[in-house]
């Protein structure tokens, strides 16, 4: 699970960029999976599948 919530929150960080965005699971996928593996509960699926990208993560220095 950690490999594709890892992969997910690099695919939005950089808005795909230089990943194969068929390749990534969305939010939704994961927590699906998730919870057919019993990693999540149901509420906690809920949750993963509301997750969207708020916009860019502009981490430089001075960036407006």
């Amino acid at each position: 699970m950690v490999f594709h919530v890892d992969r997910r929150v690099s695919a939005d960080r950089t808005r795909n960029r230089g990943v194969n965005a068929t390749e990534v699971l969305t939010w939704a996928e994961i927590a699906e999976w998730a919870k057919r593996e019993g990693l999540l509960d149901a509420e906690q699926a809920r949750v993963f599948r509301r997750m969207a990208p708020a916009g860019p993560l502009n981490t430089e220095v001075g960036a407006a």
